[in-house]
């Protein structure tokens, strides 16, 4: 006669893991806004913010109008420190990275007749020390920057 449980019917002792860290719930805290508002003229790359500490996103976007030609304005979206995503409004157009399962940032508006594009982030991007967006601002265009990233903290 066989001795023991099922297959399917197995106790596990937690305690007895060899894991770093089990996670059965999502364990972030309160939403958290970073917000960035300016009209950017001088510099030629701009950190837009940055959220230091181990957390996820909730979402967000970037609103960007340019005085002529937005499309060379170059967003870039650093997590940990290593460049995750990074791209033109007209790169995204033309891929059509159009959702959030696509690319670091997505492309959610796009008016080339008045020089308009909002960029979207999605949820779920997790950050284990920083999550920094950069933008590279082309020369002689003078740009207005609205930035609204919903993030929590472990």
């Amino acid at each position: 006669m066989s001795k023991g449980f099922t297959d399917w019917d197995v106790p596990v002792n937690i305690n007895a893991q060899q894991l770093g860290e089990i996670i059965n719930r999502p364990k972030y805290g309160a939403v958290s806004i970073l917000a960035y508002e300016q009209y950017v003229t001088t510099d030629t790359e701009k950190s837009l913010g940055i959220v230091s500490g181990k957390g996820m996103t909730y979402g967000g976007y970037l609103d960007i109008a340019a005085s002529s030609d937005p499309l060379s304005s170059f967003v870039s979206v650093f997590v940990d420190g290593e460049t995750i995503g990074g791209s033109t409004a007209a790169l995204m157009m033309s891929r059509g990275l159009l959702r959030s399962n696509y690319s670091i940032p997505f492309l959610i508006y796009f008016d080339q007749l008045n020089n308009h594009y909002v960029l979207g982030f999605g949820y779920g991007i997790t950050f284990e020390s920083s999550m920094q967006v950069t933008i590279i601002r082309p020369s002689g265009v003078q740009l207005t920057i609205s930035m609204y990233l919903y993030y929590a903290l472990i």
